[in-house]
């Protein structure tokens, strides 16, 4: 009978992560999470079978993958004891810490590389600002060529400015 990592893990109290940890601690993986090779050690208990699910078209439809699973006869060469799962719990907190600081990390030449290009379905910073400070520059020339009209309108329809209250008001402060 063969049994993956899971079901070994299931028995002691293991996560499958755990499990592989503590086969590379104990010499029978190498490698990282989601990139473990067997070693020597444990070419008689393992078995590993590769799947394929290929339907054509582009390669994210077409994933593959192996299963690994190990003859019960590992178990016999395996030490759980609580030494070794906190070891393996550690170590699995260490990768996941690893792998999130990957993840968070910010890959600066990738964003200097598209600094000022353009894509079809974006549009540019700068062609933005561009596009504000003109908005901004003709309103303010249609502001400055219709001010006497502006103010035309404003003596016609209410009056004026009231310039002696105008005055009153700045001889008060």
């Amino acid at each position: 009978m063969r049994l993956s990592a899971k079901q070994i893990g299931d028995k002691h109290g293991l996560t499958s992560r755990e499990v592989n940890q503590l086969l590379k601690r104990q010499g029978f993986l190498k490698g990282e999470p989601n990139n473990w090779c067997p070693t020597e050690k444990a070419e008689p208990y393992i078995h590993e079978t590769d799947y394929k699910r290929g339907t054509g078209g582009y390669k994210q439809y077409n994933p593959s993958w192996t299963v690994t699973t190990y003859d019960k006869s590992i178990l016999k060469e395996l030490y759980f004891s609580q030494e070794e799962k906190q070891a393996a719990r550690e170590a699995d907190a260490e990768a996941r810490r690893k792998k999130r600081e990957e993840q968070n990390k910010p890959d600066l030449s990738k964003l200097i590389e598209t600094i000022g290009e353009e894509t079809d379905d974006s549009i540019s910073v700068s062609k933005l600002i561009g596009g504000i400070i003109g908005a901004s520059a003709a309103v303010a020339v249609i502001i400055q060529n219709n001010a006497p009209k502006i103010k035309a309108w404003f003596d016609k329809v209410i009056g004026g400015w009231n310039k002696e209250n105008d005055n009153d008001q700045k001889g008060d402060t």
